[in-house]
């Protein structure tokens, strides 16, 4: 192939070889080495690896939480954005997929094509008091908060899976961008209006009764970011997962923790969300107990 490439195209030069998987192995040695070879490849030159993520808005810059409360104090005072907010803030706080947050419960083709797109459902939370109690309510004394669904690109049995949502407030004791108390702002708002949140209620059903769609999602993302100046193409719906990705790190979180609340089948999943001082860091980390394991 590469002989008949450059008998079309005799003034190109071999630079290396790609690959969409971040995984190293006794296979990318060998593709390695036959890249780099005097026969077949870029000798004297080390060949380029280069590894490509096949996930669309991977390369999106974050949107942490500082960023996100500049974006929520320019939204309207509307139920509306009250709902955009709520969705934001949980997908921050959780770091999960906004696809896992806007429609977690689809459960087969028929339900998609029918557009039974139930979204997050009241009964799906749960919250926890500072004694310890679970309730299905929030009140005053609520400090956590759980978010239950199955449907997730990662859980192919669909295994009941929890997403976990504190308090994200901070010195400030702003009610944004804290998914715990806009999730109690958005009941609480329902039930003066009242129209009540019931069990099988999705709460993140606009005014014409319809649940955003990814897609709108990501514009509505764009939008907001373009009302405070920045350029909206360098961000998406996984910049709010690489911010809350990065926020937890900078917290200094347990990474098992962190890995919990992702849901990545592997550490190669959570790359590319996180910052390059903690890759380096794991990178470090890692080389040096494999270094003291063979000296045992």
């Amino acid at each position: 192939m590469l002989a008949l490439q450059l008998k079309a195209n005799p003034r190109e030069v071999l630079l290396g070889w790609y690959t969409t998987s971040l995984a190293l192995n006794n296979f990318s040695a060998l593709i390695q080495n036959f890249f780099a070879s005097p026969e077949t490849g870029t000798f004297p030159h080390p060949a380029v690896h280069l590894t490509i993520s096949t996930e669309a808005g991977k390369d999106k810059a974050p949107i942490g939480k500082g960023l996100m409360r500049m974006l929520f104090k320019k939204m309207p005072n509307t139920y509306e954005s009250l709902v955009w907010e709520c969705m934001f803030a949980m997908q921050l706080n959780t770091v999960r997929r906004i696809s896992e947050t806007l429609r977690p419960d689809l459960r087969t083709v028929e339900q998609i094509e029918k557009g039974l797109n139930g979204g997050i459902r009241r009964e799906m939370l749960q919250f926890q008091d500072a004694d310890g109690t679970v309730t299905s309510e929030p009140s005053k004394k609520t400090v956590e908060c759980w978010f239950i669904f199955r449907n997730s690109k990662c859980n192919k049995g669909e295994r009941l899976q929890s997403a976990h949502m504190t308090c994200r407030c901070g010195p400030e004791k702003e009610p944004f961008p804290c998914a715990l108390h806009l999730i109690q702002r958005l009941i609480m708002v329902r039930s003066r209006a009242g129209k009540p949140f019931e069990a099988k209620s999705r709460m993140f059903e606009m005014p014409d009764g319809q649940v955003p769609s990814y897609e709108a999602a990501n514009e509505k993302i764009k939008e907001m970011i373009e009302s405070v100046g920045l350029k909206p193409r360098q961000y998406g719906t996984h910049s709010v997962r690489r911010g809350g990705v990065q926020d937890l790190e900078q917290e200094n979180v347990n990474e098992d923790y962190l890995d919990s609340q992702g849901g990545w089948c592997n550490r190669y999943g959570k790359n590319p969300y996180q910052s390059k001082e903690v890759k380096e860091h794991q990178r470090k980390k890692r080389a040096l107990l494999s270094k003291q394991s063979k000296q045992k």
